[in-house]
Protein backbone atom coordinates (compact mmCIF):
# COMPACT_ATOMS: atom_id res chain seq x y z
CA UNK A 1 0.00 0.00 0.00
CA UNK A 2 1.35 3.37 -0.93
CA UNK A 3 1.73 5.93 1.85
CA UNK A 4 0.86 9.54 1.26
CA UNK A 5 3.43 12.00 2.61
CA UNK A 6 1.89 14.99 4.28
CA UNK A 7 3.97 18.16 4.51
CA UNK A 8 3.39 20.15 7.65
CA UNK A 9 4.99 23.37 8.62
CA UNK A 10 6.17 23.32 12.22
CA UNK A 11 8.08 26.30 13.58
CA UNK A 12 9.12 27.50 10.13
CA UNK A 13 10.58 24.12 9.14
CA UNK A 14 9.10 21.39 6.99
CA UNK A 15 8.75 17.92 8.37
CA UNK A 16 7.56 14.87 6.53
CA UNK A 17 5.26 12.49 8.33
CA UNK A 18 3.27 9.68 6.71
CA UNK A 19 -0.47 9.98 6.93
CA UNK A 20 -2.11 7.25 8.98
CA UNK A 21 -3.17 4.25 7.01
CA UNK A 22 -6.71 2.89 7.47
CA UNK A 23 -5.37 0.10 9.69
CA UNK A 24 -3.56 2.60 11.93
CA UNK A 25 -6.72 4.59 12.57
CA UNK A 26 -8.20 1.76 14.58
CA UNK A 27 -5.15 1.53 16.86
CA UNK A 28 -5.13 3.67 19.98
CA UNK A 29 -2.31 6.18 20.32
CA UNK A 30 0.46 5.41 22.76
CA UNK A 31 0.30 7.28 26.01
CA UNK A 32 3.08 9.89 26.17
CA UNK A 33 3.08 9.60 29.96
CA UNK A 34 4.22 6.00 29.67
CA UNK A 35 7.61 7.11 28.34
CA UNK A 36 9.52 8.97 31.08
CA UNK A 37 11.76 10.67 28.50
CA UNK A 38 8.85 12.08 26.52
CA UNK A 39 7.64 15.61 27.07
CA UNK A 40 4.21 14.93 25.65
CA UNK A 41 4.84 17.21 22.68
CA UNK A 42 5.03 14.63 19.98
CA UNK A 43 4.31 16.96 17.04
CA UNK A 44 6.81 19.66 17.97
CA UNK A 45 10.43 19.53 16.93
CA UNK A 46 13.25 21.16 18.79
CA UNK A 47 15.32 23.26 16.45
CA UNK A 48 17.83 25.27 18.41
CA UNK A 49 20.90 24.90 16.22
CA UNK A 50 19.48 25.19 12.72
CA UNK A 51 17.05 28.10 12.92
CA UNK A 52 18.55 31.13 11.20
CA UNK A 53 21.97 29.51 10.98
CA UNK A 54 22.55 30.31 7.33
CA UNK A 55 21.88 34.01 7.82
CA UNK A 56 24.28 34.19 10.72
CA UNK A 57 26.98 32.45 8.71
CA UNK A 58 26.55 34.95 5.89
CA UNK A 59 26.90 37.86 8.30
CA UNK A 60 29.88 36.17 9.90
CA UNK A 61 31.44 35.58 6.47
CA UNK A 62 30.81 39.19 5.50
CA UNK A 63 32.48 40.38 8.69
CA UNK A 64 35.50 38.20 7.98
CA UNK A 65 35.67 39.54 4.44
CA UNK A 66 35.46 43.13 5.66
CA UNK A 67 38.22 42.48 8.21
CA UNK A 68 40.38 40.92 5.51
CA UNK A 69 39.85 43.87 3.17
CA UNK A 70 40.57 46.38 5.94
CA UNK A 71 43.81 44.60 6.79
CA UNK A 72 44.68 44.43 3.11
CA UNK A 73 44.24 48.20 2.77
CA UNK A 74 46.37 48.85 5.86
CA UNK A 75 49.15 46.58 4.57
CA UNK A 76 48.96 48.14 1.10
CA UNK A 77 49.17 51.65 2.56
CA UNK A 78 52.21 50.74 4.66
CA UNK A 79 53.93 49.19 1.63
CA UNK A 80 53.16 52.26 -0.46
CA UNK A 81 54.68 54.49 2.23
CA UNK A 82 57.86 52.39 2.21
CA UNK A 83 58.04 52.50 -1.57
CA UNK A 84 57.45 56.26 -1.68
CA UNK A 85 60.12 56.87 0.97
CA UNK A 86 62.58 54.76 -1.04
CA UNK A 87 61.73 56.62 -4.22
CA UNK A 88 62.19 59.89 -2.35
CA UNK A 89 65.53 58.70 -0.98
CA UNK A 90 66.71 57.65 -4.47
CA UNK A 91 65.59 60.98 -5.89
CA UNK A 92 67.44 62.90 -3.16
CA UNK A 93 70.51 60.71 -3.64
CA UNK A 94 70.39 61.33 -7.40
CA UNK A 95 70.26 65.08 -6.83
CA UNK A 96 73.19 64.87 -4.40
CA UNK A 97 75.25 62.83 -6.89
CA UNK A 98 74.46 65.34 -9.62
CA UNK A 99 75.63 68.18 -7.38
CA UNK A 100 78.87 66.30 -6.59
CA UNK A 101 79.42 65.57 -10.29
CA UNK A 102 78.89 69.26 -11.13
CA UNK A 103 81.41 70.29 -8.45
CA UNK A 104 83.94 67.76 -9.75
CA UNK A 105 83.59 69.40 -13.17
CA UNK A 106 85.35 72.45 -11.71
CA UNK A 107 88.42 70.35 -10.81
CA UNK A 108 90.96 70.55 -13.62
CA UNK A 109 92.80 67.53 -14.90
CA UNK A 110 90.03 64.96 -14.23
CA UNK A 111 88.72 62.83 -17.03
CA UNK A 112 85.03 61.92 -17.30
CA UNK A 113 85.80 58.40 -16.10
CA UNK A 114 87.64 59.78 -13.04
CA UNK A 115 84.71 62.13 -12.27
CA UNK A 116 82.30 59.18 -12.31
CA UNK A 117 84.67 57.16 -10.13
CA UNK A 118 84.97 60.00 -7.57
CA UNK A 119 81.23 60.63 -7.69
CA UNK A 120 80.56 56.96 -6.88
CA UNK A 121 83.13 56.98 -4.06
CA UNK A 122 81.77 60.18 -2.52
CA UNK A 123 78.15 59.15 -3.09
CA UNK A 124 78.60 55.88 -1.20
CA UNK A 125 79.95 57.66 1.88
CA UNK A 126 77.38 59.24 4.20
Amino acid sequence: MEEVIVMRVIHGQHSQQPSPSPTDVDKPEEDSLADPNSSGNRDQQTSSAKSGGSKRKAVHTDALLMDFLANLHVETNSRMEVISSRIGYDFDLGQARQAVFDKLGDVEGLTIYQRYQLCNILGDKP
